[in-house]
């Protein structure tokens, strides 16, 4: 069991980066076997995996058990989904958090690296999305209300202010309560998208991610 998780996390990892890492422990081929004639070769370094136009990368897992239990696992890499903004906005919140200041200055970190690495530039709804529903969220905080993806690396390489770190601390039920209300009332006017090619629209647009900014470093849980 322990050898075919081990061997799922291999192949997912392979699948992410989409190469393939040698086998370690090869040194020679065995010359009674033809491989030419099979199809199939053995990875002896670190190579590009690469599938046929329109295939999907796919991978079989092993795994024998000293019992006689024997599993057999195929395992393909998800479709592409098209990334697509229903509608584009003018500003966006980008939330990062982290257990201590260490590890949000490292995800901090990473996210800028990231970004650096894409040869092609990535959706910012689809970033701040991601980041903001799909990641757990602990005390350490960062939020930043940011217009395009070079604001955002901007603001990872650059100083951070008080405006936007922050340590969330356990709320009253008082503070809870009228943090709520206050959410509420934001998210009423961010949901109001009709008016938005206006200078004044956009500002007040930011202004509110600013107010669910401040609402998140204090430790509010934000309804994404």
């Amino acid at each position: 069991a322990a050898a075919g998780a081990i061997g799922l996390a291999k192949v997912l990892l392979c699948l992410k980066h989409r190469q393939l890492p040698g086998l370690v422990h090869i040194d020679k081929l065995n010359p009674l076997i033809n491989f030419q004639s099979t199809g199939l070769y053995i990875v002896q370094h670190l190579q590009e995996w690469k599938a046929n136009p329109g295939a999907a990368l796919m991978a079989g897992i092993n795994s024998f058990g000293h019992s006689g239990t024997n599993a057999h696992l195929v395992v393909q890499e998800a479709p592409l989904q098209p990334i697509r903004d229903v509608v584009a906005k003018p500003f966006y919140l980008i939330c990062l958090s982290a257990k201590t200041d260490a590890a949000l200055q490292q995800k901090i970190s990473d996210l800028s690296e990231d970004l650096a690495r894409q040869e092609e530039p990535g959706n910012l709804g689809a970033i701040a999305y991601t980041l903001n529903t799909g990641r757990a969220h602990f005390k350490k905080r960062c939020a930043l209300v940011v217009d395009s993806l070079k604001t955002l690396q901007d603001a990872l390489t650059g100083t951070f202010s008080s405006e936007n770190m922050g340590s969330a601390e356990k709320m009253s039920g008082t503070e809870q309560a009228l943090c709520q209300k206050i959410f509420e009332a934001i998210a009423t006017e961010l949901h109001d998208t009709e008016n938005l090619a206006n200078a004044a629209a956009r500002s007040t647009y930011k202004n509110n991610l600013a107010a669910l900014a401040g609402l998140y470093l204090k430790g509010f849980a934000l309804d994404w």
